[in-house]
């Protein structure tokens, strides 16, 4: 974990061969913010937290794994440039037939007889029963969710570490920002989590494989951030969690699928002590 005192605004960022790839502009325990002004394309970006190797005077060195993803990174997006290029009149065409597919559907709309409404029975909703903690507190929490099988695994005695998936916490595509649906299972972790003052965990995040390897190095690591920090407000003492990136690394769904990149786009929790 990075020391946010080590580091002042200005400092150069340099790989392991020497190469400067932008000053510090900020710092935190989580990873190092690039000045906008001292990066090539003229953007902010982060650093994780595990590419830093160590500080020496006014230099920031990033171990020899950032080599890698940079040069991964630099790779796939000249080839992604390049088949855009070739796959635009296709992508155009594709576009007109999916726009006179919906106007023909429109006009038999129009002209089909209204449907019967049929009686339907309501979704099954899951059963949500008042689950005791021992702070001498209560939360209502549904089986065979995060929360509620987090809580049953820390009042077990099974031994650490264990992971749980998020069953509903994705993001949309190049967003890192927690989706309002999602928000009520967080705040059911987190009362499960104050209750268990001793517990540790880590939050790791993931993306689908669209981009760069780079890029959704951060992305991923600004996933599990956001989800921390959220965490954190709720009440959930910040150093009991650590945040790292997954990047698109171990997918669990095909990313040739719009439902698979969807599910690629995660978050994991891993208790680490109880």
């Amino acid at each position: 974990m990075l020391q946010p005192e080590q580091f002042r605004p200005g400092m150069r960022v340099v790989t392991p061969d020497g190469q400067r790839i932008g000053n510090v502009d900020d710092a935190d325990k989580y990873g190092i913010k690039l000045a906008r002004d001292s990066t090539a394309d003229g953007e902010h970006h982060y650093v994780a937290a595990d590419l830093v190797d160590r500080v020496e005077g006014d230099t920031v060195h990033l171990n020899r794994r950032s080599l890698a993803v940079m040069q991964g990174h630099g790779r796939r997006s000249g080839a992604a440039s390049l088949d855009l290029h070739r796959l635009l009149p296709w992508i155009l065409a594709g576009l007109l037939a999916l726009i006179l597919l919906v106007l023909l559907l429109k006009d038999r709309d129009r002209s089909a007889p209204a449907p019967q409404a049929e009686a339907s029975a309501a979704p099954a909703q899951p059963a949500v029963a008042p689950v005791a903690l021992p702070n001498g507190k209560t939360v209502e929490l549904a089986p065979d969710t995060l929360p509620y099988d987090v809580q049953a695994y820390l009042a077990s005695q099974e031994p650490a570490p264990h992971t749980f998936s998020f069953e509903r916490m994705n993001f949309d595509t190049s967003k890192a920002d927690i989706r309002r649906e999602d928000r009520d299972a967080l705040n059911n972790l987190a009362r499960v989590l104050t209750a268990y003052p001793n517990a540790r965990i880590r939050i790791v995040g993931y993306t689908d494989s669209t981009g760069g390897e780079l890029p959704n190095q951060r992305l991923a690591y600004q996933r599990a951030r956001n989800v921390a920090r959220a965490l954190a407000d709720k009440g959930v003492d910040e150093d009991r969690i650590e945040a790292v990136s997954g990047g698109e690394s171990n997918p669990i769904g095909s990313n040739q699928t719009g439902q698979g990149r969807f599910e690629n786009r995660r978050t994991e929790l891993i208790v680490l002590s109880r």
